[in-house]
């Protein structure tokens, strides 16, 4: 990565010249300045995955053939309608957001999952002492039918609420393992990309994961740019598109989250699939070098 900025710019700049510039060849010795957000949070879990998607985004721009440098940008935890704005201002250059119709329609997206879509894959934190009442569920409605807790502005909320499930929603994860442990909620469904962080961080709370059930729908986090920053949007595309050619994207993924993802034992699950009414319809379902196969999938 070369470096010829130390000091990230905070203010909104216009991107004019290199909108105007674009990528006029593949020897473009143009520095492309990429401003992303960067949380210092303490949490573990997204420490984590904040850590990958680094990575990610590095290895992204060393494979675009285009000089760069990284310019982190220090931010705080906001939602993703804020985060939309802040890429409208131009605060930072880049981010990675779930894709949904609305958000797609005002930013521009560089349609290649960063996850594989395994954000989709839902196990679920329940009290400790739960775990042979949801042994004994058999069927979709049976898990509606008892409380699920979610953020109230999480992208998946909607998804939840457009099948039926009940819900109480929170403002935070801590306040929802809270209403978990005190029994006020009877599940929370959590990506097996951060639950087993999360176990970690609320190892002395009265919660456990399930063992026997998992929810599955198709779901998407993306790079995101503002509408006008075609040259990085370009630079983005081409080189998520080198590394997944040169099996480098597939090596991170499973670098930072193939153990993960073993640990939840899915092909062992009874798994109810679920449809996603707010995916978009250019979402790439049918390239399914993309996507990490789910394990029980036919």
């Amino acid at each position: 990565m070369q470096a010829v900025d130390a000091e990230p710019r905070l203010t909104t700049t216009s991107r004019a010249a290199d909108t105007d510039a674009g990528i006029r060849s593949d020897k473009d010795t143009t520095v492309l300045r990429v401003r992303y957000p960067h949380n210092n949070s303490p949490d573990p879990a997204y420490a984590h995955r904040l850590e990958y998607v680094e990575a990610v985004l590095d290895l992204v721009l060393s494979h675009s053939g285009q000089p760069y440098t990284l310019l982190p940008v220090p931010t705080q935890t906001v939602t993703d309608n804020r985060n939309s704005r802040n890429l409208l201002s131009g605060y930072y250059d880049v981010n990675w957001l779930h894709t949904n119709r609305q958000r797609e329609a005002a930013l521009q997206s560089v349609r290649i999952p960063l996850f594989k879509g395994v954000t989709g894959w839902r196990v679920l934190l329940i009290h400790s002492n739960d775990q042979a009442r949801f042994s004994a569920i058999d069927h979709l409605e049976q898990l509606k039918a008892l409380r699920a807790g979610q953020g109230h502005d999480w992208p998946d909320t909607p998804l939840l609420a457009s099948h039926s499930f009940s819900m109480q929603t929170s403002v935070s994860r801590n306040s929802l393992i809270s209403m978990l442990a005190g029994q006020r909620i009877d599940y929370f469904p959590r990506s097996v990309v951060e639950v087993f962080d999360e176990l970690e961080m609320y190892q002395h709370e009265n919660i456990a994961l399930e063992q026997a059930l998992a929810l599955v729908y198709p779901t998407a986090q993306y790079f995101f740019v503002a509408p006008d920053n075609q040259r990085l949007a370009d630079v983005l595309k081409s080189g998520l598109e080198a590394t997944i050619a040169s099996g480098d994207f597939t090596d991170l993924f499973n670098r930072f989250y193939g153990d993960a993802i073993a640990r939840a034992h899915l092909s062992n699950r009874h798994v109810f699939r679920l449809t996603n009414p707010l995916l978009p319809k250019e979402t790439p379902l049918d390239r399914p070098e993309l996507w990490l196969r789910f394990p029980r999938a036919e």
